[in-house]
């Protein structure tokens, strides 16, 4: 298997941006969801699923290799003429500090200003913020977090088996901050990466008429693997490891529970009026799969960085081939812990052959 596509989202619920080659953190891809709108009325965040114009929206990165020039350029309906830049490195010194929520899991922002405000409240036609994450973090909250994991399972064994050495240590006994060291995530739902695989985006698009099939963004991913051997293969997987760098790990700890934001037709900013505009039902036929979230079907696995004790960031390549390393006895649901079971794999890689299935937030 391989990486082929890679996706950053620096505006919560915009529209993303495809990379070729990326910076990677235990926090997500550099730059991605570190801003976010909300509603000004209410302060109601707003999410794709709620507020489906949000998807006339595209972004691109400018400048990324260049910290004090880096900007995000949002194009409202992919008119060039019609944008906005903002810097993905803004200063903070004179914006307003607000306090935000998000699936229960708070953290504090900075209002970026008038400027900014006013642009989206135009397009929208309500008035919205802009809100700018900075060097906060929210908690990755429930059992999604490798730290749940490793906490569980030092509860029932003594020890965190599966995870590496260091990741016993800096996820279940060192905490820094409200979340540990390694539970920081951004203005992402649930955890720092969302993996799903060109296989089971066949058989999404097998659910539909030929001219009418939806692209793989509409699943919002940050990381698109092609060579799976079987559609919703990923369900199981538990780990997955670089070919060509021993020290790089892919943890998958929970899978995506999937809601009507798939429904929206990104060319029209509303729910989809053909068979597509209905995929989420469709899906529901056989895709509710996680047994604590009957009415939600699965699509995508949620991953964190392992990369070692002493790195804080590595990069990510479209092409790098990867293999399944752990997989899971079974799909993984909310509040249930099982053992897994090792892929055959490089003899230099000494992990245990015992794993748990993580359980599901949502």
């Amino acid at each position: 298997m391989a990486f082929v596509q890679l996706f950053i989202y620096p505006i919560k619920s915009l529209q993303g941006t495809s990379v070729s080659s990326w910076e990677a953190t235990r926090r997500g891809l550099k730059y991605d969801r570190r801003f976010m709108l909300v509603r000004k009325s209410d302060r109601k965040n707003m999410h794709l699923s709620d507020f489906p114009a949000m998807s006339l929206f595209s972004t691109v990165i400018e400048h990324p290799d260049e910290a004090e020039k880096v900007t995000v350029r949002v194009n409202y309906k992919q008119d060039d003429k019609d944008s906005l830049h903002i810097s993905m490195n803004p200063s903070t010194e004179d914006l307003e500090v607000t306090e935000i929520s998000m699936h229960s899991s708070p953290t504090k922002a900075y209002n970026m200003g008038a400027q900014y405000d006013q642009w989206f409240t135009d397009r929208f036609g309500y008035e919205v913020n802009l809100l700018y994450l900075g060097d906060n973090i929210r908690k990755v909250l429930g059992n999604v977090s490798p730290t749940a994991v490793a906490d569980s399972e030092q509860r029932q064994q003594g020890l965190s088996s599966w995870l590496p050495t260091w990741a016993a240590t800096g996820f279940g006994l060192h905490h820094d901050g409200p979340g540990g060291l390694y539970d920081g995530i951004t203005f992402a739902d649930c955890a720092p990466y969302l993996l799903v695989t060109e296989e089971s985006m066949k058989d999404v698009n097998n659910r539909l008429p030929s001219d009418d099939n939806i692209s793989i963004v509409k699943f919002r991913p940050n990381i698109v693997l092609h060579g799976a051997k079987a559609g919703y293969e990923e369900d199981f997987w538990a780990e997955l490891s670089v070919d060509s760098r021993q020290d790089l790990k892919i943890i998958l700890t929970q899978n995506c529970l999937r809601c009507r934001s798939i429904n929206v037709d990104y060319s029209l900013g509303e729910p989809g009026q053909t068979e597509s505009g209905n995929i989420l039902k469709k899906l529901m036929k056989d895709r509710r799969v996680d047994g604590k979230k009957k009415y939600s079907p699965v699509f995508g696995r949620y991953g964190f960085l392992d990369m070692g004790s002493e790195k804080t960031s590595t990069r990510l390549e479209v092409g790098e081939e990867v293999e399944v390393s752990r997989m899971n006895n079974r799909r993984t649901s909310f509040g249930k812990f099982l053992h897994c079971q090792h892929v055959p794999e490089r003899s230099t890689d000494l992990r245990s052959k015992h794993g748990l299935e993580s359980s599901r937030w949502h």
